[in-house]
């Protein structure tokens, strides 16, 4: 069975799902931290710092959810809305190795160098696609499939 590139389109929606997740997950825990130990509890030196640790933990968060979903499960929340599921060039499943090198231009911040390699190769693979001999394709079932 050949494999079809996923979307871009649909590839950007999944991470912004994806995204929008882990970061409503982290609020709702730095909101849970604040109220149930507030200040008095925490100290009031505690509140300026509360919003950095939210984005760190979003930053970590995400990432660690999407080595973790795409290891497992070959799809993220984003991605199975999405109709996506990422694999080996061969069609299964990807290694752990391979799930972790592909999250490695988020922690390096070249994602969007990386991710405009999606528009020049020929199977629409990412920099780090390409390097981890992965793809991101059409799944069989999805709830919504943008071509």
């Amino acid at each position: 069975m050949p494999l079809t590139a996923a979307p871009t389109l649909a590839r950007l929606l999944a991470k912004v799902i994806d995204a929008a997740i882990v970061c409503l997950i982290a609020a709702a825990i730095a909101a849970v931290i604040w109220l149930v130990g507030g200040p008095q509890v925490l100290g009031p030196n505690v509140f300026p710092w509360l919003p950095v640790v939210c984005i760190l933990g979003s930053v970590f968060g995400f990432v660690g959810y999407t080595i973790y979903a795409e290891y497992h499960f070959g799809r993220t929340i984003g991605k199975k809305l999405m109709g996506i599921r990422v694999v080996r060039e061969s069609g299964t499943r990807i290694s752990l190795g391979q799930a972790l090198l592909r999250q490695l231009p988020f922690f390096a911040q070249f994602f969007f160098i990386d991710a405009l390699f999606v528009l020049f190769t020929e199977k629409g693979q990412r920099a780090f696609e390409l390097i981890t001999k992965t793809r991101a394709v059409v799944a069989m079932l999805g709830l919504v499939l943008l071509t």
